[in-house]
């Protein structure tokens, strides 16, 4: 049901989403948990932001005071907000800096289903930049890939204006909708609300307050959201809102932004400026499931019909294209991604406390090198096998992170590496990895843990280390990397983690490299960790490399048993 004015239930709604009383998906849970435990830290002294329940409201009440409906049965009628409407709104505005009062978050990515009044939200977020958020000439801009596209969000935005002619009269509004010039602006200001595509005369020049794109999965690349952010450094607090459904290639910006925003809501990236949430089912969902379909469509039974879905729910069952487009635009699930591998409340039951090194001082391990020179991360990971059934896997992870600049090598990469840094997570040896570095702490490892064996990547540039180190009485093995080679030492992984029998330190990188792997499922149900695309530069999964050939290894050294087993199989070839 719609709030009307004066009804505030974004709080119900998070409480109904947070209780289990509301089915939703895994995303909206952890905003909603972000907003409950926000709300807790922001009574620290040393907290930057605090909530402000009046403006949250205030915000709320702006789309059925000032906005009309332009279309259908509600054409001339006030814009009322869903719950889930107004826990989005109630997020942007209510959140404020405490040193100025201005706006937390700079950056908002939403991404729910078609059908669910996306539009009507961002044009209202566009209008209210535009009227009523206290800045000297505000410029408003809907971005697109071309101004014809951009145009779609601006002609709503125009008509829902036109509905509301006492609101056009107060303002002073004029609107322009001639070829030349497609503009609402404000009388005898600088004030106004345009369309902006890549194919303009110019995409630069602009002052912008508030930028919006919708439908960034259609965007080839990140160029126009590079373009608004780069223009609203002279603003106090500018809003950069994207808003859009799933789409089909997940090489696009929007997999991207996704990807980045999971992170920031599992808590893997600390980003206060960053609002987003998630409409979609979750890995596992049966798609056929009436229950489920509200976990992508908010609005379902009110703005969204369930019969449109149930239509299409029964032709998709007997036609694979269709299914596909379902999926997609009705389940708001991306269509071409690799298999996700570890769930992520799965691996923390694995990575909750740090390891004590002191204690594993003179235990076996057995150790496995990933080594790069110059992009990548190196990795030594050491497996301490359990002594008895009542003990966790632990593993102790040395990581080198080359770069230049850390700070911008993080961004990069979406890493904390400055923090991880100062932790004593990670090393930075600057622009490269010297393997000198490399192999004198793996010497010095050597005199704390009697280390059974290294394994090592012929293919990489860990080879003459590992070499240098079997000299110096060392047992190393090399460890093929091929999807075969791969297939039992990862499910023996995976077993261990689902069954939480590791313990992996609680390492924001260890974090970090499994949330950046995805499965490779081959011929013949071969299995391994990859990145999300082939030469991805901003995505590690190293440690997750040697974290299995370590403990691969360790395994096989516990009894010949298991070794045959797996020789049978036809999958060892190590």
């Amino acid at each position: 049901m719609s709030c009307g004015i004066g009804e505030y239930q974004y709080r119900e709604y998070v409480s109904q989403v947070v209780e289990g009383r509301l089915a939703a998906c895994r995303w909206l849970r952890l905003a909603c948990d972000r907003f409950m435990a926000d709300l807790e830290r922001s009574k620290l002294e040393t907290c930057p932001f605090f909530f402000d329940e009046e403006e949250a409201q205030s915000a709320c009440d702006f789309f059925p005071l000032f906005l009309r409906h332009y279309q259908g049965d509600l054409a001339g009628t006030p814009l009322f907000l869903e719950p889930w409407e107004q826990f989005l709104i109630a997020n942007i505005y209510g959140w404020k800096t405490k040193s100025d009062g201005t706006r937390r978050f700079r950056k908002v990515y939403i991404s729910v289903a078609r059908k669910n009044g996306k539009s009507a939200i961002a044009v209202g977020i566009g209008i209210k930049g535009l009227l009523l958020d206290g800045e000297g000439g505000p410029r408003v801009v809907c971005a697109a890939t071309k101004r014809a596209q951009a145009r779609i969000v601006w002609d709503i935005a125009a008509l829902t204006l036109e509905q509301n002619p006492e609101l056009i009269s107060e303002f002073g509004i004029n609107i322009s909708k001639s070829l030349n010039t497609t503009k609402i602006s404000l009388v005898g200001t600088a004030a106004d609300f345009i369309p902006l595509g890549q194919d303009s005369k110019t995409e630069d020049g602009h002052n912008i307050h508030v930028g919006i794109i919708d439908e960034y999965h259609e965007h080839p690349d990140d160029k126009m959201a590079g373009v608004i952010r780069t223009a609203m450094g002279a603003r106090s607090q500018p809003l950069l809102f994207i808003i859009t459904t799933a789409g089909f290639d997940i090489q696009s910006p929007a997999y991207d932004e996704e990807r980045y925003l999971g992170r920031v809501l599992e808590g893997a990236v600390r980003d206060d400026a960053y609002f987003g949430v998630v409409y979609t089912l979750d890995e596992g969902d049966d798609w056929r499931d009436p229950k489920n379909w509200i976990k992508a469509n908010p609005n379902l039974g009110v703005g969204k019909r369930i019969e449109q879905i149930e239509t299409m729910i029964k032709e998709a069952e007997h036609k694979p294209a269709t299914k596909l487009q379902v999926l997609t635009k009705e389940l708001n699930v991306w269509t071409q991604s690799l298999t996700t591998w570890l769930a992520w409340d799965k691996w923390q039951r694995n990575n909750n406390t740090r390891v004590d090194e002191q204690g594993l001082i003179g235990r076996p391990c057995y150790a496995a090198l990933d080594c790069s020179m110059t992009r990548d991360h190196t990795v030594v990971t050491y497996c301490f096998p359990p002594n008895d059934p009542k003990e966790k896997w632990q593993y102790i992870h040395r990581i080198w992170v080359p770069a230049e600049d850390l700070s911008e090598k993080g961004k990069q990469d979406n890493a904390d590496y400055p923090r991880w840094l100062s932790e004593g997570w990670i090393d930075w040896p600057g622009p490269a990895v010297l393997r000198d570095a490399v192999e004198r702490q793996i010497q010095e490892d050597r005199t704390y843990f009697e280390i059974m064996e290294l394994s090592y990547d012929r293919y990489g540039d860990g080879a003459p280390i590992a070499l240098n180190l079997e000299a110096d009485g060392l047992p190393v093995v090399m460890f093929p990397q091929g999807a075969k080679d791969f297939t039992a030492p990862t499910n023996e992984f995976e077993r261990l983690v689902l069954s939480a029998e590791m313990s992996h330190g609680a390492s924001p990188a260890m974090d970090y490299y499994v949330q950046c792997a995805h499965l490779y499922i081959g011929p013949n149900d071969t299995r391994k960790p990859v990145k999300r695309k082939r030469g991805d530069d901003t995505s590690r999964i190293d440690g997750v490399i040697t974290s299995i050939m370590a403990t691969w290894r360790a395994l096989l050294s516990l009894g010949d048993s298991k070794k045959s087993v797996y020789e049978e199989r036809g999958v060892l070839s190590i």
